[in-house]
């Protein structure tokens, strides 16, 4: 159906003001706002072509930020009059689904098809003003960028669906976009293919297609290769669903004031990215924009007992002894031969997965549902290359066992590290 341009605007309005009036009795000051601000942008619809002013007087225009809304809210009404209205009684029976995204409706039939033809006729004479297409088929039916088969076994698949008059609309790779930008968009490509294709061969299928459309814009073979063997690897089920907990929430990166720096785009971004990583070491000494997860003190301990820190430790330095404190006052202690941050990624992002085998996620998962906001890093020792070589492994291990000791992280009321392991003193 086409609603952008054929409906009226008063209609509009007036159907956005029933569906306020049914949930709010009486509508407050903030729906009138709204009504009157709606009622402003589909009046003053001006665009400019071919260098002359025109004004639109019917229906909204496709760029305008609340059109979206506003054709969901208008298709909403229609829907609840076409469900309500007696006259559609003999059809809706027929109707074992009915999907609609926009104004794009997907519906499953079980009946004569001569009915559904009536069914849709009937649909089209309204006081709405908006008139439906019907395409239909008993085993295949496309809707958005999908297609949906039944096999001759029953079962239903899924394979990408393309208009015949489809173009050729992705960025060029000559954009003055962002690098990441441009290498980015071929994986997400990809993964979208993998997503809507049932099996691998309409995958591969589909993937040599789009990798001639990528061609045809300027990518390199490298990226596409790349971006289409990430995407094989993956499990469809998994991305289909995530193994997540639907009742645990998670804080996500915007909850918990991550600083970016945003920059208006120049073809100098390079040489700036690079500043920024070059001096990041005296950006992340200072406490005020430093890694938000690391906690810069002079000392550290476990409520009963406070010890000073004697070794610098950043986001960057290696073979670290380290402190988790959540904020429920709870301790771990851990190590890592890796930059700090990597080990401090690694555990938020257990967090975020629910991953039950770290101590530290399971904490937060199970006793704060998810919501870790307030708990901290610190570095509060360290270990430096032997210049005669030796095991720094085994002495890593043995510093941190000290600090699991001295701080009583094995025990049970604060601690998280659940047991003491002195292996790492036994002679081999």
């Amino acid at each position: 159906m086409s609603i952008w341009t054929c409906q009226s605007c008063q209609s509009g309005l007036d159907a956005i003001q029933y569906i306020f009036e049914r949930s709010h009795k009486p509508i407050s000051d903030q729906h009138r706002f709204i009504l009157k601000a709606l009622d402003f942008v589909l009046h003053h619809n001006v665009f400019l072509f071919n260098g002359i002013y025109y004004l639109q007087r019917q229906g909204v225009a496709m760029g305008a930020k609340c059109a979206p809304s506003y054709a969901n809210l208008f298709l909403g009404e229609w829907e609840h009059y076409v469900f309500m209205a007696e006259e559609y009684e003999i059809y809706l029976p027929h109707v074992l689904r009915w999907h609609r995204y926009i104004d794009d409706i997907m519906l499953i039939w079980q009946g004569p098809e001569k009915l559904l033809q009536d069914f849709v006729a009937k649909l089209n004479v309204n006081r709405f003003n908006l008139t439906l297409t019907l395409n239909y088929h008993s085993t295949r039916l496309e809707f958005l960028d999908t297609e949906i088969k039944v096999g001759q076994d029953g079962y239903v698949s899924t394979n990408l669906y393309r208009k015949k008059t489809a173009g050729n609309s992705l960025l060029h790779a000559q954009s003055m976009h962002p690098y990441r930008c441009i290498e980015g968009i071929p994986k997400g490509q990809y993964i979208r293919l993998r997503l809507i294709c049932s099996t691998d061969e309409d995958f591969k299928r589909e993937a040599y297609s789009l990798y001639q459309r990528f061609k045809l814009r300027g990518y390199k073979t490298r990226c596409l290769r790349r971006a289409y063997q990430y995407a094989l690897s993956l499990n469809r089920d998994d991305l289909l669903y995530k193994r997540r907990n639907p009742n645990t929430q998670i804080s996500s990166p915007k909850t918990q004031e991550v600083t970016r720096l945003v920059l208006t785009y120049n073809t100098n971004d390079n040489e700036i990215r690079s500043s920024i990583h070059k001096h990041w070491n005296i950006l992340a000494k200072d406490p005020e924009i430093g890694c938000q997860y690391i906690k810069v003190s002079t000392s550290f301990g476990n409520g009963r007992v406070n010890y000073d820190m004697y070794h610098y430790t950043c986001c960057t330095t290696t073979h670290v002894i380290y402190l988790f404190t959540c904020h429920c006052g709870s301790k771990y202690v851990g190590k890592t031969k890796r930059p700090f941050r990597r080990r401090i990624y690694e555990h938020m992002r257990d967090i975020r997965n629910c991953n039950l085998l770290s101590a530290i996620a399971k904490h937060i998962v199970c006793m704060h549902n998810g919501h870790y906001a307030g708990s901290y890093f610190q570095g509060i020792d360290r270990i430096h290359g032997d210049i005669r070589g030796g095991d720094l492994d085994n002495k890593l291990l043995q510093l941190e066992t000290t600090w699991i000791f001295r701080l009583n992280a094995y025990k049970s009321e604060f601690g998280l590290n659940g047991h003491l392991n002195f292996q790492a003193f036994v002679n081999k």
